[in-house]
């Protein structure tokens, strides 16, 4: 098979690479939006191209099974039409999810950083002594609920504010610990504010961190299930059966629905706060049903 060009490619990849924090999560969606395209990329074909010696052997690589080579992504990276500077950000990439050890991948994640930034339009993103705020579930609520205009900051009136969920110490040590990262600060007056109006989390980069809060927050919903009124909780889901290419716009159009709800509903004068947690997972992978010999 020949190699796509790196004009078709390109197109679809040039303004997009930046905003993927996980190098196998890329190839996987840009081979399945070229399938989408009707261009045929089976691993067999990738294989082949970049010198890989098996379609099995190439596909443990893409789904995360066997661990990708410099010199791999680098032919993936060239297969799919890229620039070299975004080969070599998924190449940062590659080494900061492979790294055990935290001081090096500390460096590597800085370097990531100042990429994204230079490439995207984000808003404030957070460093890693600001990934702090991933430690407990209720840090971020808190940055949220002291970001609303007139608001008490006492401690006691921000803990009966989360239903008792949280304990006026807990308050106190979240503020100590969000002030200490200095995403909140004291104005003049003695009111507590967020230093930025928004922070990126960074929700892809592959963090244990941010796993954890993830986890939290589902842990949370799962105890407003049973424990909160229905006025105030909202439950729906639904299983789909689908094509497998197709994924990548699902994922994209649940983003832009979390987004859209955020900024048409999300006001500094309000008077309550929600969360939203969106999931989705495979469930199962379909099997085909052999029906001849021929099959076999």
């Amino acid at each position: 098979m020949e190699m796509p060009s790196s004009k078709s490619c390109t197109s679809i990849i040039e303004d997009t690479v930046y905003g993927y924090s996980d190098h196998l999560e890329f190839f996987q969606d840009r081979k399945d939006q070229l399938n989408a395209m009707r261009e045929k990329v089976t691993f067999l074909s990738i294989a082949e191209t970049i010198g890989i010696s098996s379609r099995t052997k190439m596909k443990r690589i893409f789904k995360g099974d066997m661990k990708m080579s410099k010199n791999v992504l680098s032919s993936l990276g060239i297969f799919f039409g890229l620039k070299q500077k975004e080969i070599d950000y998924l190449e940062l990439l590659r080494v900061f999810a492979e790294n055990d050890n935290i001081d090096k991948a500390m460096v590597v994640y800085d370097k990531i950083i100042k990429i994204k930034k230079k490439n995207s339009e984000n808003d404030v993103s957070l460093n890693e002594t600001q990934l702090k705020m991933l430690d407990q579930w209720y840090y971020a609520p808190i940055y949220t609920y002291l970001g609303m205009s007139n608001i008490s900051c006492d401690l006691i009136d921000i803990a009966s504010a989360f239903h008792r969920k949280l304990s006026v110490e807990q308050v106190r040590e979240a503020i100590e610990v969000l002030i200490t990262i200095k995403v909140l600060k004291y104005t003049e007056n003695g009111k507590i504010v967020p230093v930025n109006s928004s922070i990126n989390i960074l929700d892809g980069l592959p963090r244990p961190l941010v796993k954890k809060f993830h986890i939290m927050m589902i842990e949370q919903a799962k105890k407003s299930v049973m424990g909160m009124p229905k006025e105030k909780r909202f439950l729906m889901s639904a299983t789909l059966s689908m094509k497998q290419i197709m994924v990548p716009v699902l994922k994209k159009k649940i983003q832009e629905f979390i987004v859209k709800i955020y900024n048409d509903f999300s006001v500094e004068d309000g008077n309550t706060i929600y969360q939203i947690n969106s999931q989705l997972f495979n469930l199962a992978d379909c099997k085909k049903e052999i029906t001849s010999k021929d099959d076999l």
